[in-house]
């Protein structure tokens, strides 16, 4: 594990595809490991708590701002209410 990554996601290769100037690695999430300080009492993880980054182009990003969701959300109803 990274000591220092506040989440790990262990992989394995399942397949590899060449594509001409570079390959794509396939892979099955085999294991993930979360750092006990950025989850709370309901088992949530908090992403904006680790301070994230990316890499790209040669450059390194922070990425502590929300921009939104994707798609939309559903409330499933409660099927558990006992009828009076």
């Amino acid at each position: 594990l990274i000591k220092e990554s506040p989440v790990n996601i262990e992989c394995k290769v399942t397949n590899i595809i060449p594509l001409g100037s570079h390959h794509m690695f396939l892979g099955k999430v085999v294991a993930v490991n979360v750092d006990d300080q950025y989850i709370d009492s309901k088992n949530k993880f908090h992403l904006d708590k680790s301070n994230p980054i990316c890499y790209a182009h040669g450059q390194y990003y922070g990425l502590t701002k929300s921009l939104g969701g994707f798609g939309f959300s559903v409330t499933k109803k409660n099927k558990n209410i006992r009828k009076k």
